[in-house]
């Protein structure tokens, strides 16, 4: 008798829980309540502190290895480990931190507000690879200087958009942003979003799947552009480049192993783009239409051209 899989939309929720509270607040617990306590401050001379957030050694590693292509130019390089689980050796010069994994968007918060307190932080995920330091560019420098400027975007998000006085704005997302620690301290921001609230300035793109409510940075951006802040976004460059939602896939495997991942992705039954789990779904799977098949085809596309940029770019560094 064939057993059914429950699907991934029971799973992933299934997995994080057990992550976050039998995986990795274990490991973090007692550095998690330092942190909360204030006891904790990492400290850049520079003032420009870049920071990512990871479940997974290997992400956080390969993250190291191109945002510290930035440390030329005085940034410090830090990844607060939400697992609890990572070797400072394993990962080189920098600053480690041990948090537990709570929602993205408040761990940021309670990072800037307590322990990184540099004027420029740069935020990024571990599976956005930086390629060069967007600050090496005169106009997003001087961008950064202006004070009317909160953040500059690196990977916006685009399947919807910000409209307020009849002006369209790319949302900056919290994927690759460099932003002003001061504005959303004074400003009383948060990544976290606000439960439920829903915005009447979001407008999305025909056929891309409608979020209610605020996702991570969503309302803090929101609020600088009705406040009158500017928000460069930047959604083509050549200082990042990466893939999307791959915390999901590294829980998945470590809780349940690689046979239930791989027989949930060919049951799938959708792909569609703007889905907040990601667009992780196999080419094999029969329930996919021709117009979606087409669509997946395009987005593994994408992801042989990004593995060619970066094996491109490591082979220029050596």
């Amino acid at each position: 008798m064939t057993k059914i899989l429950p699907p991934l939309w029971i799973m992933v929720p299934k997995a994080l829980r057990w992550f976050n509270w039998r995986y990795s607040l274990l490991r973090t617990w007692l550095s998690s309540i330092k942190i909360l306590m204030g006891l904790k401050e990492v400290q850049a001379s520079s003032g420009k502190v870049v920071i990512t957030c990871s479940i997974s050694e290997d992400y956080a590693r390969l993250w190291v290895y191109f945002a510290s292509t930035l440390k030329h130019s005085g940034w410090k390089v830090v990844v607060v480990d939400s697992a609890g689980d990572m070797t400072l050796s394993r990962l080189g010069d920098i600053e480690l931190i041990r948090f537990a994994n709570l929602y993205h968007g408040r761990k940021v918060d309670i990072m800037i507000k307590t322990t990184i307190t540099s004027p420029i932080i740069f935020l990024c995920d571990d599976d956005k690879f930086i390629l060069s330091d967007p600050t090496d560019n005169p106009i997003i420098s001087s961008a950064l200087q202006n004070p009317q400027v909160a953040a500059v975007s690196l990977s916006p998000r685009r399947w919807w958009w910000f409209e307020i006085k009849g002006e369209k704005y790319l949302p900056m997302g919290s994927y690759a942003i460099i932003f002003k620690r001061d504005i959303f301290i004074r400003h009383r921001l948060t990544f976290q979003s606000p439960i439920g609230l829903r915005s009447r300035h979001k407008v999305f793109a025909e056929g891309v799947k409608h979020q209610l409510g605020y996702d991570t940075a969503d309302y803090a951006n929101e609020r600088l552009l009705l406040l009158g802040y500017n928000i460069i976004t930047l959604p083509e460059n050549d200082y990042i480049t990466g893939f999307d939602g791959l915390s999901a896939p590294r829980i998945l495997l470590l809780r349940y192993g690689k046979k239930y991942v791989k027989q949930a992705l060919l049951e799938a039954t959708h792909f569609q783009e703007g889905s907040i789990n990601g667009e992780v779904i196999m080419c094999k799977n029969p329930n996919i239409d021709e117009d979606q098949y087409k669509k997946l085809m395009s987005y593994f596309e994408k992801i042989d051209v990004i593995e060619k940029r970066l094996y491109q770019h490591v082979q220029e560094r050596h």
